[in-house]
């Protein structure tokens, strides 16, 4: 059953935070006049463009257009879905348990509940594989020449085929059977029994940067299909926020020159025995804007490992079109590609580790990867092919932060496919974007200024009087419906703030239009700000009740009108006049 948090607990959640002091948590910011500035942490850039304002419990950057409430950064930063940012938010401001509604009744979770059970799980696992009754299991790590100490560093487990954390944790008359359901770790098997979602694999734990697990892999040890799986995301784990290995690598490096990333567990596994611990891999995924997040925050050099085929290719492309925005002065990606069926593992395992780390040195940089794969999907010989390069090299280009490489990159392109500098100039955007997104533009409209005054404004409602709003009826204006709604909700709450707003619109129609109209620039000084918005108003209220009656004196003409009819006419008359004195 779907299980949710209430609005009003959520609205209070964003009202009592201090939105300036949950973020200086994250970025450093530095108050100038009433806003707070800070270096945007959602694009690279030399000069603060990234404002808070207190106040209206809000943020936006001028260069890249983020914005949003405390809740809209924390699932933009951290990469965390709704329901944890709201529980990341809960415990900032000392609440332990959150009100979880399902069907109607309230469920308090406590999130070190999870972080308990799930580790109590693990150490359970971890013990599981030496049961002489899973010798199959043990065997299987020995024949992948894992030793005992690796196994044991990184508390490599197995889920065996009778279901044991269900008997086991199970036992006392407490609620852990929904919690382990609520963390994926059981499943029902038919629509009928319960079952261990891990059964009959090799559990590998999946640990956050402080050594707590947060979830596992599991491997199958007779290669059912699929081969691996993953805990699927609940309230502690996010499989595209997880890198495997990163608290281990931490434990084991002094100092991280370099991360490799690989892309199973036993290939990290195995180059851990093999003294090399700065290296990660993702959970079976493709990589992420968050994980490559997560490398870069680690080290300025990531070394990719990839399979030699075209699957690897692929991926390894993809890893480098998702990393350009963060290559800044200082930084290096890097690609080594396997011989093909190879990954670390066999490679040491048939070679040893001096081959690898030759081939680990001869890795490629960024810019030969990305021109060999440039001239695989450009067919120079045509002009269709070079006008491509419009669309696939130049906007890539252009998302590289750095100066150095973004020019060297351009020059050698034009070397390349030996077109002249000025050309290639007039390729190039003049206007340098670190992130591909188009900003919206809003055409200018008294409506929308209207709107946008009032969002951006919340205590302007109180100058509306209810009962002028009730000439809009069955208006035809563009935007009064909202423009009412809004009213409606400012009034029913007394007065929210422009982060509760955002929240109080999340997932409806209006949730972008708040969203667009909550930063747009109305180039009104604050102290003018009230006698426009009272003036458009106005101005409205006229138009609307010439409308009217003018319909009203032409159907009279026409056809007569009825009594109600008429005393609307009268009705509409007197407001036009009082309107317009």
């Amino acid at each position: 059953m779907k299980k949710y948090i209430s609005k009003k607990f959520i609205n209070n959640l964003v009202f009592i935070t201090n939105i300036t002091q949950f973020i200086s948590q994250y970025i450093n910011l530095k108050k100038k006049n009433k806003y707070y500035y800070a270096l945007c942490p959602f694009h690279t850039e030399n000069k603060p463009s990234f404002i808070v304002n207190n106040d209206k419990q809000f943020y936006y950057c001028f260069g890249c257009n983020e914005h949003g409430n405390v809740i809209d950064f924390l699932m933009k930063y951290n990469g965390l879905d709704f329901l944890r940012s709201i529980k990341e938010l809960a415990l900032f401001n000392g609440y332990k348990n959150i009100p979880i509604k399902k069907n109607k009744i309230k469920y308090k979770y406590n999130i070190n509940i999870f972080f308990k059970l799930i580790n109590n799980v693990g150490k359970f696992y971890h013990k599981n594989l030496y049961n002489k009754n899973n010798y199959i299991a043990y065997n299987y790590l020995i024949n992948r020449k894992l030793k005992k100490n690796i196994i044991n560093f990184f508390k490599i487990g197995f889920a065996s085929n009778s279901n044991d954390i269900i008997n086991i944790f199970n036992k006392k008359k407490n609620n852990n059977l929904e919690l382990l359901k609520v963390l994926g770790l059981i499943t029902r098997y038919n629509n009928k029994s319960l079952k261990d979602f891990f059964k009959n694999r090799i559990i590998f734990p999946i640990k956050n940067i402080s050594g707590q697990i947060v979830g596992f892999g599991g491997r199958s040890i007779n290669n059912n299909f699929p081969k691996y799986i993953n805990t699927m995301d609940n309230f502690i784990f996010s499989k595209k926020n997880n890198l495997y290995g990163l608290y281990e690598m931490y434990k084991l490096c002094k100092k991280i020159k370099y991360i490799i990333l690989v892309e199973g567990y036993i290939d990290v596994l195995t180059l851990f025995q093999h003294g090399i611990y700065n290296v990660v891999s993702t959970l079976g995924n493709n990589i992420n804007k968050i994980q490559i997040n997560i490398l870069f925050k680690n080290s300025k050099n990531i070394v990719c490992c990839y399979d030699g085929d075209q699957s690897g290719l692929n991926a390894a492309w993809n890893m480098l079109k998702l990393s350009l925005p963060y290559m800044k002065d200082g930084y290096q990606l890097k690609f080594m590609f396997l011989p093909l069926k190879e990954d670390p593992d066999s490679i040491i395992r048939k070679y040893g580790v001096l081959y690898f780390k030759k081939i680990l040195n001869n890795a490629e940089p960024l810019s030969i990867f990305f021109f060999k794969m440039l001239m695989l999907k450009i067919n120079c010989n045509s002009i269709e092919g070079l006008t491509n390069i419009n669309i696939l090299a130049i906007p890539l280009i252009n998302k590289i932060p750095n100066k150095t490489l973004r020019f060297n990159l351009r020059n050698k392109l034009g070397k390349m496919l030996n077109i002249p500098e000025e050309i290639l100039e007039s390729l190039v955007s003049k206007n340098f974007i670190y992130n591909n997104k188009r900003f919206i533009k809003i055409k200018y409209s008294n409506m929308k200024l209207l709107i946008s005054l009032l969002i951006q404004n919340p205590i302007l409602f109180k100058v509306i009087p209810n009962k002028m709003l009730r000439i809009f009826n069955k208006s035809k204006i563009l935007g009064i419906d909202f423009f009412i709604n809004l009213i409606y909700n400012y009034n029913k709450n007394n007065y929210i703030t422009t982060g509760q707003l955002i929240e109080l619109y999340r997932n409806t129609k209006y949730e972008k239009t708040i969203k667009l109209l909550s930063i747009w620039d109305n180039m009104i000084s604050s102290d003018l700000i009230k006698c426009v918005f009272i003036d458009i108003f106005y101005n409205l209220c006229k138009y609307e009740l010439e409308i009217k009656i003018d319909k009203l004196i032409l159907k009279e003409r026409l056809e007569g009108l009825d009594n109600k009819q008429r005393i609307l006419l009268w009705y509409f008359t007197k407001k036009l006049l009082e309107i317009s004195k």
